[in-house]
């Protein structure tokens, strides 16, 4: 009876351990999925500091957010940059 009880504790856990593997990988996946839905954040302008080739700060300027879907940064940026 007791090796019963060892050998039901192993599987209980070993069965615990693989649902916690499977929901991890069902999250990775999601999110990974996810991506391609645009954000709905706050559409308002964003503020940058500008520097100088030197590193001299030139000032502070107001500009609109840019808004492209994936295809359209995929399209402008290099493999490398787009990852």
């Amino acid at each position: 009876m007791n090796e019963f009880t060892r050998r039901g504790l192993i599987f209980g856990m070993a069965t615990a351990a693989a649902y916690g593997l499977l929901v991890g990988v069902e999250r990775v996946c999601l999110s990974a999925f996810a991506d391609s839905a645009d954000p709905q954040d706050d559409p308002g302008p964003v503020k940058i500091v500008k520097f100088a080739d030197d590193g001299e700060r030139l000032g502070i300027y107001t500009l609109a957010k840019v808004r492209k879907s994936k295809s359209e940064w995929k399209k402008r940026l290099t493999p490398l940059e787009y990852e």
